[in-house]
């Protein structure tokens, strides 16, 4: 689903405090792999809660690791929507493409 579609408004708090205590002792591990990655993700996400506002420069940062351990589309696609929407489209447009 598109980052501008999803609403974060109806997500449970309880579920949401769940996924952060499990999000939290997994980063100590230091050993990203792209489920941790994701989590990370919505959870900078699930900030608009409480903000009212998507972070997307919090959001970017986690797309950059997860397309730097584990680049597929979905992955660089995501990246450059949140570089763009942090404000940094010239970051976005010079994505690679994945293509020889």
């Amino acid at each position: 689903m598109p980052p501008k579609t999803q609403d974060s408004i109806g997500w449970s708090d309880d579920l949401i405090r769940e996924a952060e205590g499990t999000l939290w002792p997994a980063a100590t591990l230091r050993q990203p792999r792209p489920f941790q990655i994701e989590v990370a993700i919505q959870s900078a996400r699930a900030q608009r809660r409480v903000t009212g506002q998507r972070p997307w420069r919090a959001i970017a940062p986690p797309y950059g690791v997860l397309v730097q351990h584990h680049a597929n589309l979905g992955a660089r696609a995501g990246h450059a929507v949140a570089q763009a929407e942090a404000g940094e489209p010239a970051a976005a447009d010079a994505q690679p493409s994945g293509r020889s």
